[in-house]
């Protein structure tokens, strides 16, 4: 198993379109970067103004929290839960009806899952949450 000392995050829009800014791999060693894709354009933050303010904000600042907190989620429901099978579950379970853009970025292209722009697709908690504690009917 790999070992993961933090998580890229990609950054998506609402139609889980890439931002056009979002960092694309492969990373060192030729690993693929990023590893998973969550919204992270136009969404709604706290701001630094006040303690009541608010904002819209862009960035992979505002997609790696989404991962995480699924993470959070996901570790809050097993204890148990190892980083590797944390992020194998982000992966397994991630939504692959991502919007290619017909790129190609470390010799593969956005349209074949995973790649290097969208990772493994886009985080999706509650396909997280039921792969690690299914539903009874």
């Amino acid at each position: 198993m790999k070992k993961h000392q933090f998580l890229l995050t990609g950054a998506t829009d609402s139609f889980s379109t890439l931002a056009l800014w979002s960092s694309r791999g492969p990373g060192a060693g030729g690993r693929m970067k990023p590893e998973i894709s969550a919204p992270g354009v136009g969404i709604y933050s706290a701001s630094a103004q006040s303690d009541t303010a608010y904002m819209t904000a862009s960035g992979t600042s505002m997609s790696c929290p989404s991962a995480s907190g699924v993470l959070v989620l996901l570790k809050n429901a097993d204890p148990t839960l190892t980083s590797e099978r944390l992020v194998g579950l982000l992966e397994e379970t991630a939504d692959k009806g991502v919007v290619p853009q017909g790129q190609s970025c470390g010799g593969v292209t956005d349209s074949v899952i995973p790649n290097n722009h969208f990772g493994h697709g886009v985080v999706d908690a509650a396909a997280a949450l039921e792969a690690l504690l299914p539903l009874s009917p």
